[in-house]
Order: C-alpha cells, then sequence, then structure tokens
C-alpha cells in the first residue's frame, strides 16, 4: 500500500513514513522492524533497525498455558523475559525488564472497535487495533510513545515500529514482541472455536 494509505500504516525499510502517521504525530525520531518467522517451529522473532541490524531477538516455544519468552539484544544479553497468566476476563501479560522492573499489560473490557490495554507501573496505553496490529503507545501525558503498523500481505508476519521517544526503545520493542503473542493465541483460540463449532461432517 501507499506512504498515504489510511488502513496500513506499515512501511518497509527505506520506504519513509505513513504519511497519515506524519500528519498526526509528526516525524519520528528513527524507526525498527519486526518480523515473526510463521513457519518456523519456534516462536521467532527479531527487531532491526533500517539497515537490517538485529537489535533484539527472542524465541519462545508455542505454547499458549505456558508461554514464557526471553527477549535479548544482539549480543544475546537479557533484555527482558516476559509470561502469559490466564484469565477467564482479561488478557494479562507480564513483562520483566533487565533492570527488574515489573510492568503488567492488561486489556481493558468492552471495547470492541478500538482496543484499550494498560500497561501498569509506566502508566502508558496501547490504543488501537492490536488484531492487525495498528496501534499506537502513549504516555501518562497523552503523548506518543510509538506507532506500530503490520503488513497486511506477507508470508511472515512483518512490523514497522516509529520511535517518537527514543529512550523508551527497549520497551516498545519487547511490547510489540507481547503484542505479536497476543494475536497468536486468538488466531489460535479462533481456529479452534470454529473447528468446535462446525462439528464432525
Amino acid at each position: 500500500m501507499s506512504r498515504n494509505s489510511k488502513i496500513e500504516r506499515y512501511h518497509g525499510q527505506g520506504e519513509g513514513v505513513n504519511e497519515k502517521n506524519i500528519e498526526r504525530y509528526g516525524y519520528p525520531k528513527y524507526s525498527l522492524y519486526s518480523t515473526r518467522r510463521i513457519l518456523s517451529r519456534k516462536q521467532q522473532i527479531e527487531v532491526t533497525d533500517e539497515d537490517g541490524n538485529v537489535l533484539y531477538m527472542s524465541e519462545s516455544e508455542p505454547m499458549i498455558l505456558l508461554d514464557k519468552t526471553l527477549i535479548t539484544d544482539a549480543d544475546g544479553n537479557e533484555v527482558a523475559r516476559f509470561e502469559r497468566r490466564p484469565n477467564v476476563i482479561r488478557e494479562k501479560h507480564v513483562l520483566t525488564m533487565s533492570s527488574g522492573m515489573e510492568l503488567l499489560l492488561e486489556k481493558e473490557p468492552l471495547h470492541i472497535i478500538k482496543e484499550i490495554t494498560n500497561i501498569k507501573k509506566l502508566d502508558w496505553q496501547l490504543k488501537g487495533n492490536v488484531g492487525r496490529l495498528n496501534f499506537e503507545i502513549v504516555d501518562i501525558f497523552g503523548q506518543v510513545v510509538a506507532v506500530i503498523g503490520q503488513k497486511r500481505v506477507s508470508k511472515d508476519d512483518k512490523y514497522s515500529i516509529d520511535i517518537y521517544q527514543d529512550e523508551c526503545a527497549d520497551v516498545v520493542a519487547c511490547i510489540l514482541i507481547i503484542l505479536m503473542h497476543i494475536v497468536r493465541d486468538r488466531n489460535i483460540k479462533g481456529a479452534a472455536k470454529a473447528l468446535k463449532k462446525a462439528g464432525p461432517k
């Protein structure tokens, strides 16, 4: 899609920032890019810079109930780890940074079209369509921290991350990795429900 697309906020390396994002938020400090290998047995995710250099990576076994993931930098140093907390009412994921700071991502109920997820401790919010991963992260003052868009047609899941507060890049990259897991969980559950509803033929 074009740089002025209202639907897809994703942009590839060297393509320039989405024009609608620039109109609404201004120019970001820089952009990062992420890929999840769909056909890999393990959940492998990489976050790279504009030149394709790997900055962050994660790997975890594809098990919904025991979703524990380690996120490292390019040298293998731990940046964060997170785990999913099963809850029948709200989705909860805990992100623990290497500094020891623990962040709880908790989805607010009753938001159907535009989801809102609170990030406790930082007092941030995720706002947007997490199912298509087009959303913004805002701080306690309502200032944009980052804008993330997903490529709609790709053999792998691809995302662009426009960073507006560069001191927050580590946390933003880790949050995106969590959201990839959230979308994967929803897709697996949705497929299971569809099969159950269809029943035996």
